[in-house]
């Protein structure tokens, strides 16, 4: 198991829950919601906090 999951960006999910109220359509890929997408990427990396210096590390469970 991984430390740490990162995610690029390049992954996740976008639906038009107006015309796919179901989310059948992951249009996430689409070149029409493109603008869309890295909009949000973006919002979400800059309200994402600073990383801790040291890193906390989780204490075994015992």
């Amino acid at each position: 198991m991984p430390d740490v999951i990162v995610y690029d960006g390049t992954e996740g999910e976008l639906y038009d829950t107006v015309s796919d109220p179901h989310q059948w359509n992951n249009r996430w890929d689409d070149p029409a919601c493109r603008g869309r997408r890295d909009a949000m990427v973006a919002e979400l990396r800059q309200r994402l906090p600073q990383a801790r210096v040291p890193k906390l590390h989780p204490a075994a469970m015992g």
